[in-house]
């Protein structure tokens, strides 16, 4: 017997606005940026992605480290300019012992990418053995942690994930645009630290609310109002959304690296 498949169109009441370019969805978009790092983002989300990238290089390439599966966490606590806390969690093979496991990631992960750790609290696999993963162990998921793909929860986030959402969704878009006029404020010296906010609701082309601010809570919006466009096809554009770059951004974040478009702040003006 064939598996029963059913497709359908589905089309909502307000599709002929957004035809014409409005918003397909509320959305509350928050972008940041500091000179802290070099990536412009938080230190404590820099070494978290850092470590995230050296457990698969490590999985692909350590001849040492071939127990390592793809599934995984990474949590990285800072007291100031120190790392107070790293926390990796980490999937591996059945047969592989406690302390191979323990030694290889302090060794061989945590060591090269955070260099002294005499002063830093570690937790590997602090709930015991992590041999079941991916979604076959975490059915009803709805999406990526938006806080692991843009900021890490250290500043406001939407509650939308972006992963798997259309160019066009005004979550994904904003976001990224966001993220854009932050890293041109501190780049431009208005502000050594940045937050930006943009809410869009369903049917209309342009935001209800634009909010910019720099150091002190000093109050940027209006600069940001004249600079930038802030439509969804507008953003979609100056991105090139629309082109398939969307599969290298499930691991490692959607922002602080330099191959992404809405991270490119040579040109900060909306006339460019």
């Amino acid at each position: 017997m064939e598996p029963f498949v059913h497709l359908g169109a589905h089309e909502r009441e307000w599709s002929p606005l957004v035809g014409k370019g409005a918003a397909s969805d509320q959305a509350v978009c928050y972008g940041y940026a500091t000179k802290a790092t070099r990536e412009m983002l938080p230190p404590s989300l820099v070494y978290a992605n850092a470590l995230a990238r050296k457990i698969d290089e490590a999985r692909q390439h350590d001849v040492h480290m071939k127990w390592l599966r793809p599934d995984g966490r990474v949590l990285v606590a800072m007291n100031g300019r120190e790392v107070s806390h790293v926390s990796i969690f980490a999937q591996h093979d059945a047969q592989v012992k406690v302390q191979e496991i323990h030694g290889g990631i302090l060794e061989r992960i945590i060591r090269p990418v955070i260099g002294s750790v005499e002063k830093v609290k570690l937790f590997v696999n602090p709930a015991g053995p992590f041999t079941q993963g991916g979604l076959g162990c975490a059915t009803g998921q709805s999406g990526r942690r938006v806080g692991a793909d843009l900021y890490g929860g250290l500043v406001p986030q939407g509650n939308i994930s972006l992963c798997g959402k259309d160019p066009r969704h005004p979550a994904r878009a904003g976001s990224y645009l966001a993220r854009f006029i932050a890293k041109s404020l501190v780049q431009q010296g208005k502000a050594s630290q940045a937050l930006v906010k943009i809410v869009y609701t369903v049917g209309r082309v342009d935001p209800i609310i634009v909010e910019a601010t720099g150091d002190n809570g000093e109050d940027l919006s209006e600069y940001v109002k004249e600079q930038f466009q802030f439509s969804i096809e507008s953003i979609v554009e100056r991105f090139g959304l629309s082109k398939p770059l969307y599969r290298g951004l499930s691991s490692y974040g959607q922002v602080g690296r330099p191959e992404l478009p809405w991270e490119n702040v040579q040109k900060t003006n909306s006339s460019d």
